[in-house]
This record gives C-alpha cells, sequence and structure tokens, in this order.
C-alpha cells in the first residue's frame, strides 16, 4: 500500500511580537504569500502544499508549526523546515528564541492492526489516526482504558 504522511516541523518562540490574536488559535492557514520571494518553495508548494498552526500564549510567546497534510512522497524535513523559517519572516516575527521544537511524521492511512495479535500498537501505529487530518488524541484517549483493561487481563492481574 502506498500510503501517504503528514510531516511537521514546529517551535515554541519567545518573539519580539506577532501578528496573532491572543484569544484565538489559527489553524490550517492555506495562504501561500510568504513564498512570494521564494521561486523554488513556491514551486513545491504548488504540489506539495503546507499550512501553519499558530497558538499565542501572551504577546511574546508563541507557537507555530508549518505542516504538510500529507503527500505522497513524504515532503523532506529540510524542506518543511525551510518554509516553517519562510512564514514567520513574510509575517513580521522575529524570533528571540527557541524553547522547544516538535518534529513529527505519522503515516496516514496503512493497514489496521491484526485481531488478535501479540504486540499491541497505540498512536499511529494502530489505525487510530484519522485519515484526513492526522488528529488522534481523542481517539487514543477514549481507548485508554479499554486497553489498560486488556494488558490487565493478559497479564492475569484482574
Amino acid at each position: 500500500m502506498n500510503h501517504g504522511y503528514q510531516i511537521a516541523h514546529g517551535i515554541l518562540a519567545e518573539v519580539e511580537e506577532h501578528p496573532f490574536d491572543l484569544d484565538k488559535m489559527l489553524l490550517m492557514d492555506w495562504r501561500d504569500s510568504h513564498l512570494d520571494n521564494e521561486p523554488y518553495l513556491r514551486t513545491s508548494n504548488s504540489r506539495f502544499p503546507t499550512f501553519l498552526y499558530a497558538m499565542p500564549f501572551d504577546s511574546n510567546l508563541v507557537f507555530l508549526e508549518e505542516t504538510s497534510l500529507v503527500s505522497r512522497p513524504v515532503l523532506s524535513y529540510m524542506e518543511i523546515k525551510k518554509r516553517m523559517v519562510a512564514r514567520p519572516r513574510h509575517l513580521g516575527i522575529r524570533v528571540k528564541r527557541v524553547i522547544a521544537n516538535e518534529k513529527c511524521l505519522i503515516p496516514m492511512g496503512g493497514p489496521l492492526p491484526r485481531i488478535p495479535q501479540r504486540v499491541m500498537t497505540i498512536g499511529g501505529t494502530s489505525g487510530v489516526v484519522h485519515s484526513l487530518t492526522g488528529y488522534m488524541v481523542a481517539r487514543t484517549m477514549s481507548l485508554a482504558l479499554v486497553l489498560a483493561e486488556a494488558i490487565a487481563e493478559c497479564l492475569g492481574s484482574t
């Protein structure tokens, strides 16, 4: 099966300022005007588009993440990082300090686990990733009790 991948690069950054409303989170900003002066990135973006998530904590602290929703083949990490650099620069965001980096690579699609199987999987390898968004937190958390009970039963501690 030729499934795709979601790849993202994010930073939690101390900035001089940012243009985002403090009481809102920006989800899936697909605009590509930040690539106007980057011909190579613009061409690549037309084939493998990316979007921005922005979550401001205060006027000087913001989480920014550039994400490729799904691509086949996977977009390179170097490419997603270059786009992550271009977007804040275009928005006039001057990063003073990167507090934390986030990298993710999530397989999208793929086979469901075989039941029964000897090894339990969670997250992307267990088939609980939503195939359109990559979101899996709610689904994974909803299965936590079921998983814990199954482990306890298999270990004979019930």
